[in-house]
């Protein structure tokens, strides 16, 4: 302890910088929340020389920022095969003796009350945490739902056969792992309801994810002057499947009432066949990863958040929200929030339905500016990432 003060190690496995993810934007708000009341030791993988560079704007809030290069290996086809007959589940195979000896020697040379680790694919380094030092980890996502629900999306071929064992090898993944913490964070009662029946004896709490209301409000930027939808957050795996179905079965529904339309899709990480998607239609307009999505979701009428495969909760609802702009979103995308489905934003899970929830709010400037409205109101109350950080922060002291 420095002047009273108890010491956490955040061990994460992306620099959380810049604020172009969820899971990002969820770490930094953490860490900045965190630093006012412990000090704050921050170990991160990185996966590029920018993200090293990247760690330089977090340290004024912590003692110390270490950043390991590491770049997640895919497995040789033989080696998928094998998997097929593993305990170990395929996508969690972040060891690596580099990582774990820079976390061990942090712990060796720091002395850290406790160590809180984001996410899963860390958690198997907990065995070199001493047990003196309180373990905390953060399901952002709770990777068996994430897994089950792309299984159950996957079409009846090899790819299928080969993944319909992983959901019961990565929930038994995370029941195992969640024993050797004291403390777990999820970011709904959703979630926690799901970690609590795993039938592990470890402590659960809920630290949603938030939105900063000053940053994101209405009238900072200026609103298209034509009808457009836009799309913000990933464009590869479960991000880019969602915006590809959207384009192909919702996309076409809404352009036949309203030609003039258009589609803005904002993230990074692109599909190839979203990207191809883009080029053959003038209509949908690809921006990849920016640092600031706020002109484009002012700009935008109504975001859509076309998703049926992931877990946790979609920040860039918050975002959205707290900007007054009008969500339609798929029951998994919408999952988790406390959001009342027709005031504060809209739920649909067939095409159709969905197609015709953003034609009439195309339509409607007023039923538009009413909804933003309550939903800002709302996300204010409830999601501001100052009293976030401040509820996870006594949680830990009170742990420490």
């Amino acid at each position: 302890m420095r002047n009273g003060r108890k010491s956490l190690l955040v061990f994460t496995h992306t620099v959380p910088y810049p604020l172009v993810s969820g899971g990002r934007i969820r770490y930094n708000h953490l860490v900045r929340h965190l630093a006012k009341r412990f000090d704050l030791y921050l170990l991160s993988l990185a996966d590029s020389p920018a993200e090293q560079i990247h760690a330089e704007h977090l340290r004024h809030c912590c003692r110390e920022v270490r950043v390991v290069p590491f770049q997640k290996s895919k497995p040789s086809f033989l080696k998928r095969v094998k998997n097929i007959f593993s305990r170990h589940p395929a996508d969690l195979n972040h060891e690596n003796p580099r990582v774990a000896h820079a976390l061990s020697e942090m712990l060796a040379i720091r002395p850290v009350n406790g160590v809180l680790i984001w996410t899963t694919f860390l958690a198997s380094y907990v065995r070199l945490v001493p047990p003196q030092i309180k373990r905390v980890l953060d399901l952002d996502d709770l990777q068996f739902m994430r897994i089950r629900r792309a299984v159950s999306e996957l079409p009846w071929g090899k790819k299928k056969l080969g993944y319909l064992l992983e959901p019961a090898k990565v929930k038994r993944f995370e029941r195992l792992m969640l024993r050797n913490f004291n403390l777990a964070f999820t970011c709904s009662d959703t979630d926690k309801d799901r970690v609590v029946e795993l039938g592990v004896d470890v402590r659960v709490e809920v630290i949603p994810n938030g939105v900063d209301p000053e940053r994101f409000s209405a009238g900072k930027y200026p609103e298209w002057p034509r009808p457009s939808l836009v799309y913000t957050g990933g464009l590869g795996s479960q991000g880019g499947e969602g915006v590809l179905r959207f384009i192909r079965e919702i996309y076409p529904l809404i352009r036949e009432r309203i030609p003039e339309v258009k589609l803005h899709l904002v993230g990074g990480y692109v599909l190839p066949e979203v990207r191809q998607a883009a080029s053959r239609d003038r209509s949908v307009i690809l921006t990849e990863m920016v640092e600031d999505v706020r002109p484009y979701m002012a700009g935008g009428w109504v975001l859509v958040v076309p998703l049926w495969v992931g877990s946790g909760t979609r920040i860039k609802i918050l975002e959205a929200c707290a900007m007054e702009k009008p969500v339609v979103s798929t029951p998994v995308g919408a999952e988790g929030l406390e959001l009342r489905p027709g005031d504060h934003l809209f739920v649909e899970e067939e095409p159709r339905g969905f197609a015709a929830r953003c034609i009439k709010l195309l339509k409607e400037p007023e039923l538009r500016r009413e909804v933003g409205l309550r939903a800002r109101e709302v996300v204010c109350a409830r999601y501001k990432w100052s009293a976030i950080g401040s509820r996870a922060a006594e949680i830990l002291d009170g742990l420490l």
